[in-house]
């Protein structure tokens, strides 16, 4: 699943990304600004950053 400290996902290991004390966000590997962000409270978002005129 890791790759240079960033990640490609399957369904599993998506399902299998645990909770942490604090929220963990995890970069994609091949989609730059790509990524899945685990909450505490075991919640799971995707997030998408990009820059827009060199701010985000």
């Amino acid at each position: 699943m890791k790759e240079n400290g960033k990640h490609t996902f399957t369904d599993s290991d998506i399902r299998n990304l645990p909770p942490m004390d604090k929220t963990r966000d995890y970069p994609a590997y091949k989609e730059a600004g790509f990524g899945i962000r685990v909450y505490p409270s075991g919640a799971k978002t995707f997030f998408f950053q990009s820059l827009l005129s060199g701010k985000f």
